[in-house]
């Protein structure tokens, strides 16, 4: 069987840049501690993808994870594959995400 990996959807991708530079301009040590942690949470994630809870309210078989610290300030947005999992979004947990979601903006 196939290693199980973690795919990063163009805007996920774009989340952790921001959140890179945003705490970088505070603490580069924080920053790469937090990114550090996403890394596990998804390599987690692809490995087991039933470990997050389903929201098919927000979109169908969408999935979310909520990290360990240093990173549980974010909200890891994920889809199982049949080969790991794609994450499609990393938002910050104070921002209005559900309203993210309803209006379409992600």
């Amino acid at each position: 069987m196939a290693a199980r990996r973690f795919f990063l959807s163009r805007r996920a991708g774009a989340d952790l840049d921001s959140i890179a530079d945003y705490l970088a301009k505070h603490n580069r040590r924080a920053a790469r501690r937090v990114l550090q942690e996403l890394g596990e949470t998804f390599l987690s994630l692809a490995k087991n993808p039933e470990l997050g809870n389903r929201r098919d309210d927000l979109h169908p078989l969408i999935r979310t994870f909520t990290p360990s610290r240093p990173a549980s300030n974010y909200i890891v947005f994920y889809y199982p594959r049949a080969d790991g999992v794609e994450v499609s979004d990393v938002i910050h947990a104070a921002r209005d995400w559900p309203n993210m979601f309803a209006t379409g903006e992600r």
